[in-house]
């Protein structure tokens, strides 16, 4: 809105009124809402989005979200309470059909997938790995399996700390570079 118009309409709202109302303009100002609203939107927890002049931690022990001031934020890496968002690597692992994975126990590739949390957690921690999130994308191909050898259509994501980060590329995971994992799905 140009700025007579503003003028015009804040002299039309202060005679109206009888009395001085407090109104301001905000310049291309977007409200960003909470990371509760944004994780109820279905929002990976380091995929929320901050108001300016606030920064987002993930909370180590639950990879919830929080969305505090700059110093704050400081405060509780310093204190091991979470970490930044750049802190934070991501890596994908290619399921191959008919191939066991790493954490793998026998299991067919599709069986496995409603208990990979239980499967993949003893694995992870006992190569000292803290996985702050694991996510799958699953790409079907017209509910045809594919042949044995090639990839089955479910991508790993996992997201660690930097300081996990040569851990998980000696154990043959593939550091991507950081995309937005919206989308993807949860493993529990």
């Amino acid at each position: 809105m140009p700025y007579a118009l503003k003028a015009l309409f804040f002299a039309i709202l202060l005679v109206s009124s009888g009395s001085i109302v407090p109104f301001t303009f905000a310049q291309n100002a977007t409200l960003i809402p909470p990371p509760l609203k944004q994780i109820k939107d279905i929002i990976p927890s380091y995929d929320i989005r901050c108001n300016q002049g606030f920064a987002l931690v993930i909370k180590t022990s639950n990879s919830f979200p929080a969305c505090v001031k700059p110093e704050t934020a400081k405060k509780l890496v310093e204190r091991g309470w979470g970490i930044l968002k750049e802190q934070l690597v991501l890596f994908e692992h290619d399921d191959i059909y008919c191939q066991s994975n790493p954490w793998d126990q026998g299991q067919d590739n599709f069986a496995r997938i409603p208990y990979l949390r239980a499967v993949m957690g003893p694995y992870f921690h006992e190569h000292g790995i803290t996985i702050i999130d694991a996510r799958l994308s699953v790409h079907l191909f017209g509910g045809i399996p594919p042949a044995c050898g090639t990839k089955s259509g479910v991508i790993f994501y996992f997201l660690v700390t930097e300081s996990d980060a040569n851990k998980m590329i000696k154990l043959g995971f593939n550091k991507v570079t950081y995309t937005s994992l919206v989308g993807t799905l949860p493993v529990k």
